[in-house]
């Protein structure tokens, strides 16, 4: 995750229900995921811990 630009929620249409998408963007792609909507706030804490130490 050395190359990780940003890890924030985002709004997409399409997503499975009760899940909330977020995005990486690196400095070559972005990468949108979901995860459950009860811990789409752990994820991207998480995720930003281990981009941004």
């Amino acid at each position: 995750m050395s190359d990780c630009i940003r890890v924030s929620e985002v709004e997409v249409d399409g997503c499975p229900r009760d899940t909330g998408p977020f995005l990486i963007e690196t400095t070559e792609k972005i990468y949108v995921f979901a995860s459950e909507r009860l811990q789409l706030e752990d994820w991207t804490h998480k995720l930003c811990e281990i981009a941004f130490p």
